[in-house]
């Protein structure tokens, strides 16, 4: 009885040195692939050229990748989450309104959850942490101005949408959930009316509004001085304390204004422009039809966000 016991003992010695062996060896394996990467961007291309990535559910994503989702790409919504088995994931994201609706924006999170990124010095003040994502589009900037509803988008098959009040957004996602490989944007159908600061102002094509949204990109950290953030376009005129007008045609002209208030020292109050006039916001060319819609702009210029 002993040395049959003995004997399916020294039988089960091989099965045990193999198990061992095989968690042994995925052990390696799960190590090598760790080390396989020397840099978030190394992994991020790894993810994208995978080509067995799985569809999951955005509730089948790691905590941690939620919450990178919430705090980075506030306004957005998740579009497809893909599965890069023993990689990580890959996230498409859609803006959800504005100026950008539907722009779309990739994130990437290796197998543990954390947001992979390519800017080291980045990286580095973050602890390792994720804050910005790699290889992704952010272009979708918030806007520092307010829609006035309604107003009506194109969209990519042609057909359009009335957005007739902030629910009206909506519509635009459930568009894209049923067609979620599109990759162009809605167009807006001009004019379009926002509020900037309260006030409202009318956009009449796709240029000036661009320009505005610059306006909100570039104004982050101005001292909010009207001359740094726009310039007049020549000509314009001005009237003066005592109703008279000065016409600049260029900026020797502003020679004219100065001499004006040197003859009239006493004069606390500066000339008015004359409406309308044109201006350059970043290199484009829009008319301004009263003061509101000029203090719009400059208050814009101040307050403004990216």
């Amino acid at each position: 009885m002993k040395k049959n016991i003995k004997t399916e003992g020294q039988n089960l010695k091989p099965h045990i040195t193999l198990i061992v062996m095989i968690m042994f060896c995925m052990s390696c394996q799960e190590t090598m692939l760790t080390k396989e990467f020397t840099s978030d961007l190394e992994l991020i291309v790894a993810i994208q050229n995978l080509e067995n990535k799985v569809i999951i559910s955005k509730n089948s994503l790691p905590e941690e990748s939620k919450i990178a989702i919430k705090t980075t790409y506030r306004g957005n919504y998740i579009s497809k989450s893909e599965l890069a088995p023993e990689l990580g994931y890959q996230v498409d994201l859609r803006k959800h309104k504005g100026r950008q609706v539907a722009n779309k924006s990739v994130a990437y999170f290796d197998i543990d959850g954390r947001m992979l990124i390519v800017d080291d010095d980045f990286k580095a003040k973050k602890g390792g942490r994720g804050g910005k994502k790699g290889m992704s589009n952010r272009g979708a900037l918030e806007d520092c101005f307010d829609f006035v509803y309604p107003f009506t988008l194109v969209m990519p098959d042609v057909s359009e949408i009335k957005i007739a009040d902030i629910e009206g957004w909506d519509l635009v996602k459930a568009w894209y959930e049923v067609n979620p490989e599109e990759e162009e944007r809605p167009i807006f159908v001009f004019p379009v009316n926002i509020l900037i600061e309260e006030i409202e102002m009318t956009i009449n094509d796709e240029d000036e509004f661009k320009a505005v949204a610059e306006g909100c990109k570039n104004s982050k950290g101005r001292d909010g001085k009207r001359g740094d953030c726009f310039e007049e376009v020549y000509p314009f005129t001005l009237t003066m304390p005592d109703s008279t007008h000065v016409t600049l045609e260029s900026d020797d002209d502003r020679a004219v204004v100065k001499a004006w208030h040197d003859a009239y020292p006493e004069a606390k109050e500066k000339g008015v422009y004359v409406f309308p006039m044109n201006i350059l916001l970043d290199g484009i060319e829009m008319k301004i039809s009263n003061e509101r819609e000029l203090k719009a702009i400059a208050e814009g210029c101040k307050n403004g966000k990216d």
